[in-house]
């Protein structure tokens, strides 16, 4: 079951991603400064950024401090990084988050939390490629727990930095799926945002369905998009519904699988953010009848030959028993 709970590989998940307001005198900077390639990026002067937004101030008339200009910078140009521009993306963002680092004085564990959360996600995307990606991607991935960890020495209980380093681990195939839930449980503790959802996929990971089930119950929908991760609902909608199914809950699972199919045959390309891994297991198993025909159909059409194979040897395994 290890990995079920995880999305399928897809490239520029940036649908749903709530855009930055460049209402601000910093966030017209930062649209001009952040530009569309990693050379371009590579190419900001740090200097004259700094210098240009030296009298940006906050809505209490506090200056930001310029190592947090400096991290909002680096958010900034990781929106125009493509995941498979690497290492250049990711050495591009790192040169911006060094500086910030060197220079900070307060707030520094949120410029190690952002760096580590940038070379995380350049690792995992980089993993996204059919290319050679393992050593450029355990080198990217070095940095993220490097930055991790001096985030923790410094407040081990930072639900951020916890929720971070939580991430890391599940998405590290290296790291076992404990260590991300114990993170991610502390993390919750402190009420970092999607944390609870991070839980459930533990659990659900472990095999531990009722407690996923649970956990998925407490999730917070519409914080998905809140966070700028919207395509991670579907992944939260099938995970649901193969809970359900898993903790004996078999009417409520096929009332939520039902929906999901509903909602994925309206609108195709929802369905290319989730695994439909546990929807091909039920559909080819406990709800063969009523929706494996749909379930079927539904891996034809979004042209994953791997899904379709599975769901015709999962069916045949479950006709001889």
């Amino acid at each position: 079951m290890k990995g079920w709970a995880r999305p399928r590989v897809r490239k520029n998940r940036g649908r749903g991603r709530p855009k930055r307001a460049a209402e601000d005198a910093l966030g017209r900077v930062l649209d001009r400064y952040a530009q569309a390639a990693p050379a371009s990026v590579n190419r900001i002067d740090l200097d004259r950024f700094l210098v240009e937004t030296s009298q940006v101030q906050l809505g209490s008339d506090e200056e930001l401090a310029p190592a947090e200009r400096l991290r909002r910078l680096a958010r900034a140009a990781a929106a125009c990084v493509e995941p498979e521009v690497q290492p250049e993306g990711w050495l591009a963002l790192k040169r911006i988050c060094s500086r910030a680092r060197s220079i900070a004085e307060r707030a520094r564990v949120e410029v190690l939390v952002t760096t580590a959360a940038l070379a995380g996600a350049c690792a995992s995307g980089h993993d996204e490629q059919p290319h050679d990606p393992a050593p450029v991607a355990v080198r990217i991935r070095r940095d993220a727990y490097e930055a991790i960890h001096a985030a923790l020495a410094e407040a081990p209980d930072h639900p951020g930095a916890n929720e971070v380093y939580g991430r890391l681990a599940f998405e590290d195939p290296e790291r076992d799926t404990e260590e991300a839930l114990e993170a991610f449980e502390r993390a919750e503790a402190g009420g970092a945002p999607l944390v609870t959802y991070f839980v459930a996929c533990c659990l659900q990971d472990l095999g531990r369905f009722d407690e996923a089930l649970a956990a998925y119950d407490r999730v917070d929908a519409g914080a998905f998009e809140r966070q700028g991760e919207a395509w991670r609902r579907e992944v939260f909608l099938e995970n649901r519904a193969f809970c359900a199914l898993r903790a004996g809950e078999v009417e409520r699972a096929e009332i939520e699988l039902t929906a999901l199919l509903d909602r994925w045959e309206k609108n195709l390309s929802l369905a290319l953010d989730a695994p439909l891994v546990s929807l091909v297991a039920a559909g080819a198993g406990p709800f063969y009848v009523t929706l494996g025909a749909r379930i079927r159909r539904l891996c034809v059409h979004v042209e994953d030959r791997a899904l379709v194979k599975m769901f015709d040897t999962l069916r045949q395994q479950n006709a001889t028993r």
